[in-house]
């Protein structure tokens, strides 16, 4: 049977050991996340490799003119763009979990 009470949820959230212990943990979260991604990255199914979506700056840069131009190539996966913003995702997230 489920009691009610008066209290807010945030209350819980204090007494299990405030935002900060909320903080850290949703931290670790993140981090091993990123760790499974970039593990996945690696050694996972075809399409979720990074050889198949990440591309050099110079091919980046180009896809990129291309699109302002109307002449952007179609891709069944990420775009080299695409791909490139997963990588700064994963570098940006990276950092967060990694720094105070």
């Amino acid at each position: 049977m489920i009691q009610r009470t008066s209290r807010p949820a945030t209350t819980l959230v204090w007494e299990a050991g405030g935002p900060d212990l909320l903080h850290v943990w949703g931290g670790y979260v993140v981090g091993a996340l990123v760790a499974l991604r970039v593990l996945w990255g690696f050694v996972g199914a075809r399409h979720a490799r990074f050889s198949d979506f990440v591309y050099g700056p110079l091919t980046v840069i180009t896809y990129l003119i291309d699109l302002l131009y109307g002449r952007g190539r179609r891709y069944l996966g990420h775009s080299p763009a695409g791909g490139a913003m997963v990588v700064a995702l994963l570098a940006c997230l990276a950092a967060t979990v990694v720094t105070d």
